[in-house]
């Protein structure tokens, strides 16, 4: 059954636009077998404390849908890139 998620990114701020377009299509072929209904890029933003040394950060935000058993393949392949500071993945309705 798939549910809906919702994927926030805290990405390095000295990211080149193309190097930032580079890593949120491999975000995105990571999520091939997801529906995604919505992404939003919130631009560069004080952090609120520092993450690896950096003060600011860029967040991008995908909502989509997928089955719960791929989430672990996905999740171990976000935690591999080097660019993304932070993330946070989260199940629309708590469940």
């Amino acid at each position: 059954m798939k549910r809906k998620y919702e994927l926030t990114l805290v990405l390095e701020p000295e990211l080149s636009k193309q190097e930032k377009e580079k890593l949120l299509e491999a975000i995105k072929k990571y999520l091939s077998k997801a529906k995604v209904s919505e992404e939003k890029d919130w631009g560069i933003k004080d952090l609120a404390y520092p993450i690896k040394k950096q003060k600011k950060g860029i967040f991008y935000w995908l909502s989509f849908a997928i089955d719960s058993q791929d989430l672990p393949e996905i999740t171990k392949k976000i935690k591999l890139e080097e660019k993304i500071l932070r993330y946070l993945l989260v199940c629309e309705g708590g469940k």
